[in-house]
């Protein structure tokens, strides 16, 4: 039985070509989660739909990892930013024609009850073991320089992530994100293993009409 989001929209005469532009490791085969990043416009309208058929023909199970509250760490005083990221990502599951079948949102990673201890643990890790604090820190100022925001807050950014991502990966799955990953960083922890990260990007096609 295949369990796929089915966006209701964008029945349009436009369509994109997924490409896959990079892997990592051993790829699972009958499931996938696309890995959402809120406010990407990589993940509206029609790019989305096309990813989310793509995958429909390739995976018997897709989930999507919704990253709305993490994005907080991107804002001016990260702490009040909590509830307009739950509501812009209800917006963004709305807007694009989903329901919450088959959608894990970033609060229902931080809620579980295995996250607490696997934050410290990778912490532990970071404080411990020199090259894995070299690559967060070497990370973290790629995205400062890069989005504007202070490197505190990348670093608590990668923190967050790199335990979802540890958690989500005891669950096989081909991971796919429409960007790139930050593979030298996960590769470093030392209970991150066997994952399989897709890195995708679009490009437009047209269809034909039929006579």
């Amino acid at each position: 039985m295949r369990t796929n989001p089915t966006p209701a929209r964008f029945r349009t005469m436009k369509e994109y070509r997924v490409n896959i532009t990079n892997r990592h490791g051993t790829p699972i085969g009958h499931k996938c989660r696309i890995q959402v990043s809120l406010g990407n416009p990589r993940y509206e309208g029609e790019k989305l739909a096309s990813l989310i058929k793509w995958c429909g023909k390739r995976y018997d199970t897709t989930e999507i990892i919704l990253s709305d509250t993490l994005q907080r760490h991107n804002r001016n005083t990260p702490h009040l930013w909590w509830d307009a990221l739950r509501s812009n990502g209800e917006e963004w599951i709305e807007r694009n024609g989903l329901t919450d079948q088959n959608i894990i949102k970033w609060d229902g990673l931080l809620n579980r009850p295995d996250y607490s201890e696997t934050w410290l643990d990778i912490y532990r890790c970071v404080n411990e073991l020199p090259e894995l604090k070299r690559e967060l820190g070497k990370t973290a100022k790629f995205f400062a320089d890069k989005n504007g925001v202070p490197q505190r807050q990348c670093t608590a950014f990668l923190l967050e992530e790199m335990t979802a991502f540890q958690l989500l990966f005891k669950d096989p799955a081909d991971d796919i994100y429409a960007g790139s990953w930050i593979t030298p960083l996960l590769e470093k922890l030392p209970k991150c293993k066997n994952f399989h990260c897709i890195s995708v990007d679009f490009e437009r096609k047209k269809l034909q009409l039929a006579a």
